[in-house]
């Protein structure tokens, strides 16, 4: 974390601790790249801190995934896996929402219908 921001997110954090189990009527949870807070890449965390906060497995992980779509306009478009939109899937070995931390490592992505990471033994469409 860059010492700068460290203060800041540690006053935040203290300030929004407990409130993510809580029901928001029309309220949308994205969770943020913030940089400048956790490293590069380990955004899964994030997903993970927010439903140990008390917030709903999957909606912690709808917050990573499906949500972002909706603040940036783009719902029509994307955001979910229906005939006509634009989406980037991920496949792991069991249920996320049981054990949030098979997002670290995730073996399969396709984005927009083309396999970009692979297991061994699935060929790579790039």
């Amino acid at each position: 974390m860059v010492e700068i921001v460290r203060p800041n997110a540690q006053r935040i954090g203290a300030l929004i601790q407990g409130t993510a189990g809580r029901s928001y009527v029309g309220f949308n949870m994205d969770l943020g790249i913030d940089p400048g807070v956790s490293r590069h890449g380990e955004n899964a965390r994030k997903s993970e801190l927010m439903a140990e906060a008390g917030m709903l497995a999957h909606l912690a992980l709808q917050s990573a995934t499906s949500n972002a779509a909706k603040p940036l306009g783009e719902w029509e478009s994307q955001g979910s896996l229906e005939v006509g939109k634009l989406a980037d899937v991920v496949a792991v070995a069991d249920n996320p929402i049981e054990t949030s931390s098979l997002m670290r490592n995730v073996p399969c992505v396709m984005k927009a219908g083309a396999v970009v990471k692979a297991p061994r033994g699935l060929p790579s469409m790039r």
